[in-house]
């Protein structure tokens, strides 16, 4: 800058001085210096978290480098997109898929055509999925990708890398909307390495999780930026964001502009409540009643969903609730200001000119302009621009049912009610599937910390020391963005205790709470702030540091004594196991069916393998998946019912030309069995004690296995003996039984050293009906009653086909893990 102009010894009066000031120099250079430190951290935890994704890349096998099941769905249709433009396998018109498109996008693509798929549900088939993940993966590989990756499937292996680290990234931006930089940065480090996310989101690993949380990050931010801001442009590009979330997870999507209405009651209640329960306000004198009003309301509501009373009565419980928290304070300020408001509607005049202000003011806000009104009214035209944008889009390309985000709501606060009721089909009871899939399963609340980690909900807890210091202050001024957290904290907590799946979503609010005593410095609010500046600044630093590397987890069971790794071991050894893919035996099996068979040739088993299959071996499945509940039902009725023509006629029905088993159909048992009938039962397997085998003096062995059997009295153990003679080429076994004289077992199914099978059959009145099947090498054994032995799983898998030759010929045999049958109708 230049300094004064002084007339000073040996210069004339016309000469100036020039005094350069470095320090707004040095000021800017400090700035500049900070905000390169903020992007240089922030590159390195992004850097940790797609590193750490990256890292089971090269665990794949070459041919097919994804993880299995829904993996290889999301690649099927990409790869539909990718080749010709439309997911599925045609084409169909309305005499097909009869009834209405499935969105709007898809009416105006086809001309009121739907796509459909084939190879899904065969032999009928069913409406194509269409997602924006699906077209982001083809078209962004068809265009630009496809320069660094030579095929669709390695670049699929990279997405949820890409998207994994997006996700870490609007974490990051969307805590510092709330907190600052130094809280953005501990989120972005604490979500992005949470193993809960991490495991669904590292290469290979192609599910739409990454994708779905990626979303889920961009749309709060971008709300909540454009709130912050009081911007319509923000608005709107969280409108869109939500349009394109509701593209990707047409079911899901809604719970973000649900939880940001509820926030928002809350919010301008709470406004309503300072303003009308205050000391000055109108109802001050009433505060009590009306709190006691609203407690009595929470209550009820809390009751009635606890005690099971009807959804109805719950959720009118729950409307009245947040009605009088927002309906009573807004009508008693009403009621006070009733002689302004109703001069504003005494004429027509009026009320026209009360109309062009309200237009007024929108249109400003919409050109960018500060309109002429409170800044509390500019929050109400953020959500609604959020929402009237958002949902426009939604219901005018999609469809007006995924715009009904209330409705949505409605049935996720009840899948755990839908999955639990069975529907008829005439004499059957179809299950619901989700029933047996793991995913799916109830967790318990240690499970959830324990798979969350117990490090940032400590750290979460932790912060709670600043209240008094200036947190309680920093949470008034943000209530918003709080109570929209708080919500989103106990929603995800309540989803997770419905549905293990939902534990990663849980890990977004636990980690912008545990973020927060990272911006100690910012939330200090005391005159000795600046004194105390780096122990404010540093400490944290090293407490949230100490926290992750050293904090061991809690045990995954009560009563264990042993502790889980801390929270950065945890995520770097899972990053380091996690996985694998398919197996060479599948790879083969899909290999052999795509060149050995036709195309259209309809192929069944289990429904787990069966996006595997479809992507793979390109035939169509009579389960590609677990959604056709009656496809699966009749599948679970083929591979139980001891009725071989029974399992016929089920397998003509859908056309069935291959029935193909594996041996992870054993463990599997009890979901098909309780699908099938209601009860669940599983084979139930021997390992032998090997301490206890003896020698006969003839060469024979002698090898003990250990069974307990749970009665009304407690445990009893027992055993099953297996003597081994004539070379082993004979065999005897017995059951013994407390202090009881043993049982001889009525069939025993053994192999020789050579691999040979014999079965040894001796049943009369004295045996125990049941079959002892030993596998080679009489480590394992199965012990089974007739209605397992002769049902058509184990006829098929255990006993190759061979009581049931004439109708199912074991054609291909891959490795004594997956076997196929070819399906042999009687004319």
């Amino acid at each position: 800058s230049m300094g004064e102009n002084q007339p000073s010894g040996g210069q004339s009066q016309g000469e100036k001085e020039f005094v350069l000031d470095f320090s707004k120099f040095g000021s800017l250079a400090g700035k500049f210096d900070n905000r390169l430190l903020i992007i240089a951290a922030l590159i390195f935890v992004l850097f940790v978290s797609g590193y750490l994704r990256y890292l089971p890349t090269d665990k794949y096998p070459p041919e097919a480098p994804l993880g299995g099941a829904d993996n290889w769905w999301m690649y099927r249709h990409t790869n539909e997109i990718y080749e010709h433009s439309y997911p599925g396998t045609d084409v169909v018109g309305p005499d097909v898929y009869k009834t209405g498109c499935p969105s709007r996008l898809v009416c105006l693509s086809t001309g009121g055509s739907t796509y459909w798929d084939y190879l899904h549900d065969a032999p009928e088939g069913s409406g194509a999925p269409v997602e924006f993940y699906f077209y982001f993966v083809a078209y962004s590989y068809k265009f630009f990708f496809k320069f660094f990756f030579p095929t669709l499937m390695l670049y699929m292996n990279f997405v949820p890398v890409l998207f994994g680290t997006l996700a870490a990234l609007f974490m990051f931006l969307l805590a510092r909307e709330a907190f600052g930089n130094k809280s953005g940065l501990a989120a972005a480090f604490i979500f992005g390495i949470s193993t809960p996310f991490l495991q669904r989101s590292v290469a290979g690993q192609a599910d739409n999780d990454a994708v779905i949380l990626f979303f889920v990050l961009l749309v709060s931010f971008l709300f909540f930026r454009a709130w912050n801001k009081k911007s319509f442009k923000w608005a709107a590009l969280a409108g869109i964001s939500m349009f394109f979330f509701a593209f990707t997870w047409p079911g899901g999507y809604a719970n973000i502009p649900f939880l940001l209405v509820i926030a928002g009651t809350l919010y301008y209640s709470l406004k309503l409540l300072e303003l009308n329960f205050g000391e000055t306000g109108h109802l001050f004198e009433f505060k009590y009643y009306y709190l006691a009003l609203t407690g009595a309301l929470a209550l009820a509501t809390a009751l009635s969903y606890t005690k099971g009373i009807s959804l109805t009565i719950t959720l009118i419980l729950a409307a009245s609730l947040f009605g009088t928290l927002f309906l009573i304070p807004a009508a008693a300020l009403a009621l006070h200001h009733h002689v302004k408001i109703r001069e504003q509607f005494s004429s027509g005049s009026k009320f026209k000119g009360l109309l062009q202000r309200i237009f007024r003011v929108f249109w400003d806000f919409a050109r960018g302009k500060q309109p002429d009104c409170h800044p509390e009214w500019l929050g109400i035209l953020v959500l609604i621009t959020f929402l009237g944008i958002g949902l426009s889009l939604i219901a005018i390309f999609l469809t007006t049912h995924t715009a009904n985000i209330f409705g949505l709501v409605q049935n996720f606060v009840t899948i755990r009610a839908a999955q639990r009721a069975p529907s008829a089909a005439g004499a059957d009871i179809i299950r619901n599937v989700f029933l047996t899939v793991a995913e799916f399963n109830p967790a318990s609340a240690r499970s959830i910390f324990f798979y969350v980690h117990i490090a940032p909900i400590f750290l979460a807890i932790s912060s709670l020391v600043l209240l008094p210091v200036g947190l309680l202050k920093k949470f008034k001024e943000k209530f918003y963005f709080i109570a929209f957290i708080s919500i989103w904290l106990v929603s995800t907590y309540y989803a997770s205790l419905n549905g293990n799946r939902f534990i990663e979503h849980f890990s977004i609010p636990v980690a912008i709470f545990a973020s927060i005593i990272a911006s100690s410095y910012d939330i200090y609010d005391r005159p000795n702030r600046e004194k105390l500046k780096k122990i404010l600044v540093i400490g944290p630093i090293i407490f949230i540091a100490l926290v992750l590397l050293l904090m061991p987890n809690m045990s995954a069971v009560k009563g264990q004594p042993q502790f889980g790794p801390a929270y950065i071991q945890g995520s770097f050894s899972l990053a380091s196991q996690i996985g694998g893919g398919e197996g060479q035996n599948w790879l083969d099996f899909y290999k052999w069916a795509r060149e050995n068979t036709p195309e259209g040739t309809v192929f069944a088993s289990w429904w787990d393998p069966g996006h595997g299959f479809t992507a793979l071996a390109e035939r169509p499945a009579v389960a590609d998946g677990s959604q056709n509940h009656k496809h699966v039902h009749d599948l679970a009725i083929m591979f139980t019912t001891t009725n071989a023509t029974g399992a016929l006629e089920l397998m003509k029905k859908y056309n069935i030309a291959y029935f193909y088993t594996s041996s992870d159909l054993i463990s599997k048992y009890g979901a098909i069995s309780f699908l099938a009938s209601g009860n669940g039962e599983n084979y139930q397997m021997l390992t032998a004690d090997r301490s206890q085998v003896t020698q006969t003096e003839s060469g024979g062995l002698v090898i003990p296995y250990p069974l307990t059997l749970q009665t009304d009295r407690g445990d009893l153990p027992t055993t099953i003996v297996l003597a081994l003679k004539d070379n082993f080429t004979d065999s005897s076994a017995s059951w013994v039984i407390g202090n009881n004289p043993p049982r001889k077992i009525a069939r025993v199914l053994f192999f020789d050293q050579n691999g040979n099978a014999y079965l040894k059959n001796d049943t009369t009145n004295e045996t125990i009906d049941m079959l002892l099947y030993v596998y080679p090498g009489y480590g394992n054994a199965f012990f089974l009653p007739p209605h397992i032995e002769e049902n058509t799983l184990t006829r098929l898998h255990l006993f190759n086909g061979d009581p049931v030759k004439e109708n199912f010929e074991l054609v291909k045999n891959f490795g004594d893990e997956i076997k196929v049958f070819r399906v042999k109708y009687q004319n």
